[in-house]
């Protein structure tokens, strides 16, 4: 059982081992998606009145600008293909967690980084269906996909033989989550059949805040995040890529109890980089080592207690 209130925040770094694309493979993949023709995206593109001309366009625009992330891309970028970016990060989050779901990479065939696993297995410990709420942990996403839901509804439903439903409402009221920027919804997690018919597509992706995007920090979901982050003592990002902007909005030196303690997975991040995470934080982040993933950096720095 986890006692020390903790709370994760959690990044795209901590959904790549389960098959999720983020930076430069994320914008790969749109490119890929807006050049071949007869994907799943322009298809459905073409249903909510986006031009061949357009997602072609948008397609060479997102691949000549040699951009690290589509944010970068679309921060600049008109009302339209902000809006064409919204709905290709969609369709490549809903096809990443199809993959993901058949070949059943959150159990059966899980990454070496399985830090999900170790996470689940350190809070559970102790614990039956009646006390596992006793459990301090919460989780802030700034991840789109499902992957935290889906796999903590799965293990404790199997683990205490629980319905889905049942299951479900366990972990909501056990490990919360919220995601700041939103995330994909209306299909279930694998289950693309329909979601690029009509205009689902886009109603699918209308909830996506990209980092540009005016995010209202006094609203319900930030509103959680801020009270998760004062109350906890222990503080642990994973795969998290400390964007200036993301950093601001979390207000994390501002909002920290004095005494909780914050740990950074820093995964192939350089010295200057930790050194400039660090500045914008006004956080020192403790024990950076950058050559661990998640699972290995949470063994070694972060005592789960």
């Amino acid at each position: 059982m986890i006692q020390i209130p903790t709370v994760f925040i959690v990044g795209a770094g901590a959904s790549a081992e389960y098959g999720f694309p983020l930076g430069g493979a994320l914008v790969k993949q749109i490119v890929f998606h807006m050049r071949e023709e007869g994907t799943a995206l322009r298809q459905a593109l073409a249903r909510v009145g986006v031009g061949l001309r357009d997602a072609e366009e948008f397609g060479i625009r997102l691949r000549d600008s040699d951009s690290d992330s589509i944010d970068t891309f679309l921060e600049n970028n008109s009302e339209e293909f902000v809006r064409i970016g919204k709905a290709a990060i969609a369709c490549v989050i809903l096809l990443a967690e199809e993959e993901c779901a058949s070949r059943n990479r959150l159990v059966a065939d899980p990454p070496g980084d399985h830090w999900l696993k170790y996470v689940w297995n350190t809070a559970r410990g102790g614990c039956n269906a009646a006390t596992l709420a006793e459990n301090r942990l919460s989780f802030v996403s700034f991840n789109y996909d499902r992957v935290l839901e889906t796999y903590l509804d799965g293990v404790i439903q199997s683990t205490f033989n629980l319905e889905a439903v049942e299951a479900a409402a366990l972990r909501a009221k056990a490990f919360p989550i919220v995601h700041l920027h939103g995330q994909v919804s209306g299909v279930g997690f694998g289950e693309v059949e329909g979601a690029f018919a009509d205009n689902h597509l886009e109603r699918l992706s209308s909830g996506i805040r990209v980092v540009h995007d005016e995010v209202p920090t006094n609203g319900p979901a930030f509103e959680s995040a801020f009270n998760m982050i004062a109350s906890a003592r222990r503080i642990c990002c994973l795969g998290f890529g400390f964007h200036p902007t993301n950093i601001r909005r979390l207000r994390l030196h501002d909002i920290m109890s004095p005494d909780a303690r914050f740990h950074g997975s820093t995964f192939g991040m350089g010295e200057a980089q930790i050194r400039q995470a660090q500045s914008t934080l006004n956080l020192q982040i403790e024990r950076t080592l950058p050559h661990l993933k998640c699972a290995s950096f949470l063994r070694e720095c972060v005592d789960l207690t």
